[in-house]
């Protein structure tokens, strides 16, 4: 019985299609969920940055692995921006800004990171 190694094109778009929608509901739903606690705390802010840029990491990497066109410069560059919007993330929820109002301030980062994401998203989708 002979295993087959390779993947066939059809089998990696059909591949890269699922890992794409799957992508952008997690995203989506991690979106609401955070809309919907209206900034609760700190601590669910930064979980749901975790888990929405892991997923983000883990697509990137997946897609790099099953579609052999890619660059792997490009899936560096696009894994090097996913590490600083991170970190640029967590860092701006545990130290907010002194002399803001804490619910703008706080909304004003939920919004600036959804515009991140769905550009990472866009790259993606790009490679």
């Amino acid at each position: 019985m002979e295993i087959k190694k390779h993947k066939t094109r059809m089998e990696q778009n059909f591949f890269c299609i699922i890992c794409t929608t799957y992508l952008i509901f997690n995203y989506l739903w991690h979106v609401e969920i955070t809309n919907k606690i209206n900034m609760a705390n700190k601590r669910t802010l930064k979980r749901s940055i975790n888990y929405i840029c892991g997923d983000l990491f883990a697509e990137v990497a997946a897609t790099s692995l099953y579609n052999k066109d890619v660059k792997q410069e490009n899936v560096d560059a696009l894994l090097t921006s996913i590490l600083r919007v991170h970190n640029d993330f967590i860092r701006r929820v545990s130290h907010p800004e002194p002399g803001l109002a804490p619910k703008a301030y706080y909304k004003a980062i939920i919004e600036d990171f959804n515009k991140q994401a769905i550009e990472i998203i866009d790259h993606i989708q790009n490679l």
